[in-house]
């Protein structure tokens, strides 16, 4: 029995079953790369430029090419009339806040007012805005027109600086536009490359003089 116990007694205790292992980390997920950005493209209804200095070719080209559409366009027998109501409807809706001449078939309106600019952000006044939208309810109506738009100069007479004065015209354009013209009807007319506008420091009023050529849309021949 001595024996027994003693053999008992000398035996190591059983092993501990060995420990799990531990659970494996997970991958490192890869974040996914972002889908490179499409650039946008250039609206159909931005205002197109007309360079100042060849004003007359690129605008009857410009024409020609709206001419194209017949639906769009005037036959030549109707231009004379169309013109006539169009400057009738002027002179009655938009009254003293703008003036209508008429060389030929061309009406020129000419207005002065003020532009609010801000940062990249540039607007005309309330007083020129709503004359712009006044404008833009009759060439809304008369859509069978190009109309051209130009800011040179303040209402001194005084020559503005190129690029203030592009960011102008596209302002008053975009004021036509937002009030029903449709855009592909709309042009500015530059002198020179027009740069970028460098963002005002600071909120800035502009007084300036404001001419919008509205030249009749003739139907090309053999539409």
């Amino acid at each position: 029995m001595l024996a027994i116990l003693l053999a008992a007694c000398t035996q190591s205790p059983p092993k501990p079953p060995p420990a799990p292992p531990p659970p494996a980390k997970p991958a490192a997920a890869t974040p996914a790369k972002p889908a490179a950005a499409t650039p946008t493209p250039p609206r159909a209804d931005e205002p197109r430029r007309i360079d100042a200095e060849n004003f007359a070719r690129e605008r009857d080209r410009l024409a020609a090419t709206l001419g194209r559409d017949e639906r769009a366009a005037l036959a030549d027998t109707e231009v004379g009339y169309y013109m006539d109501v169009l400057q009738g409807r002027l002179l009655q809706r938009a009254g003293d806040r703008l003036t209508v001449t008429r060389e030929s078939d061309r009406l020129i309106v000419a207005l002065n007012g003020a532009f609010e600019s801000a940062g990249d952000r540039c607007q005309p006044a309330r007083p020129l805005g709503e004359a712009l939208q006044a404008l833009a309810k009759v060439l809304a109506e008369f859509d069978k027109t190009l109309v051209a738009l130009r800011v040179e100069a303040d209402v001194r007479g005084a020559a503005l600086d190129p690029v203030q004065a592009h960011r102008y015209a596209v302002a008053a354009a975009r004021s036509l536009e937002q009030a029903g013209v449709a855009g592909r009807r709309l042009a500015v007319v530059e002198r020179g490359a027009a740069a970028k506008a460098p963002a005002s420091a600071g909120a800035a009023t502009t007084t300036a003089h404001v001419e919008v050529d509205i030249d009749p849309i003739r139907r090309r021949a053999g539409n």
